[in-house]
């Protein structure tokens, strides 16, 4: 085996690249092309099943593969977007009202708007709304926030009903 002195190895070096002609000499362009952008891999049989059940036109082409979110993580931003999200929270607590509270309070006072983070709670009287204040509310407040969220309810206003006697209780 030969060994090459550091100094002979230099001069190897210079002779190989007065030898490169012009042709061989480095482009600015890479040496590798760049890569193409692969096409979008379908499921051919999947995408007729859709556009057979959504009855979508066969010219259409399937949507772009990409990073969907599931239906029920973007229903609350729509709803924000569109303000109907505290028509849709005060329909949810009327429809479990009674399950929060007991067949005699709840026969006599019923929720009300959701104004922010204040629900307004009526009631047929103030004997009702005194016994309400006293005993029940800090207990249904705590219920309601752990439900519904201590950032959609955070206290409670209590009325006398102003519809008493329109309301089938």
């Amino acid at each position: 085996m030969r060994r090459i002195k550091p100094t002979d190895y230099s001069k190897i070096v210079e002779e190989e690249a007065t030898d490169v002609s012009p042709e061989d000499q480095p482009s600015a362009e890479p040496r590798y092309p760049a890569p193409q952008v692969r096409k979008q891999k379908v499921n051919w049989g999947r995408w007729r099943v859709e556009q057979e059940r959504s009855q979508i036109e066969t010219s259409a082409r399937p949507p772009p593969a990409g990073n969907f979110s599931e239906i029920g993580a973007v229903i609350p931003s729509i709803m924000k977007r569109l303000t109907i999200a505290q028509d849709y929270w005060q329909e949810r607590m009327q429809n479990d009202w009674c399950e929060l509270v007991k067949p005699p309070i709840s026969r006599n006072c019923r929720p009300g708007p959701l104004d922010g983070v204040s629900l307004t709670v009526y009631f047929t009287n103030s004997t009702w709304l005194r016994e309400f204040k006293v005993a029940i509310y800090k207990p249904l407040l705590e219920k309601l926030q752990k439900k519904y969220g201590a950032e959609k309810i955070r206290h409670m206003k209590l009325l006398i009903d102003p519809d008493v006697g329109r309301h089938n209780r």
